[in-house]
């Protein structure tokens, strides 16, 4: 059983590389299935199809964030700047893994239902720990009580507003750097409107 986990993990490892530097489309089994040295049978042993692979591959890529989220939520000295640490992370996990576009309806392997319910999962994931947040700034009297939808509103309002941003963009292949930094930028200048809205 040990062998087995070790050898899923090492698929992983692998599907996640190619899949981040070349994309999830551009990418065959067959490619992975060499780079590990291993027959194509021996992979589909492991994952019957690429979208299993890919859905696992995502699996792995929110659990590595929302480890590091607890990290920083855990720690929070006020909601904003633990707000602008999150958005940081974010920015900081969207321009490593850009190239498999998870969250962008417009790839084929997001039609698939497994991966649709793990989206929809880890957003409401996110919405939690972020309610966790204004509900423990609500108890140090640093913001007013606010409406039950406030955490989600906010997570809509920040992937909405990155959106916007890389749409402009969407003629080049990769974005450079600026197009994040950009991202963030405005991201933050939300934030602190929201806030300071919370806060009155």
């Amino acid at each position: 059983m040990e062998t087995i986990d070790k050898k899923r993990e090492l698929i992983l490892e692998k599907a996640l590389l190619r899949f981040a530097h070349f994309g999830i489309n551009k990418t065959t089994m067959n490619e992975i299935a060499e780079d590990l040295a291993i027959s194509k049978p021996s992979l589909y042993y492991y994952f019957p199809d690429k979208v299993s692979l890919v859905v696992a591959v995502a699996e792995r890529i929110f659990e590595e964030f929302f480890s590091k989220l607890q990290e920083i939520t855990s720690n929070s000295p006020n909601v904003k700047s633990t707000l602008f640490s999150a958005i940081e992370l974010k920015k900081e996990f969207f321009q490593k893994y850009f190239m498999l576009h998870i969250g962008d309806a417009t790839e084929l392997h997001l039609n698939n239902e497994e991966m649709q319910k793990l989206i929809i999962a880890t957003r409401q994931k996110e919405a939690g720990i972020i309610q966790g947040l204004f509900d423990a700034a609500i108890s140090r009297k640093e913001l007013r009580n606010t409406a039950s939808q406030a955490a989600e509103l906010y997570l809509d309002s920040i992937i909405g507003l990155g959106m916007c941003v890389m749409a402009r963009r969407e003629k080049r292949l990769l974005p450079e750097s600026q197009g994040f930094e950009e991202v963030l930028s405005k991201q933050k200048a939300l934030t602190e409107i929201f806030i300071q809205g919370l806060s009155n």
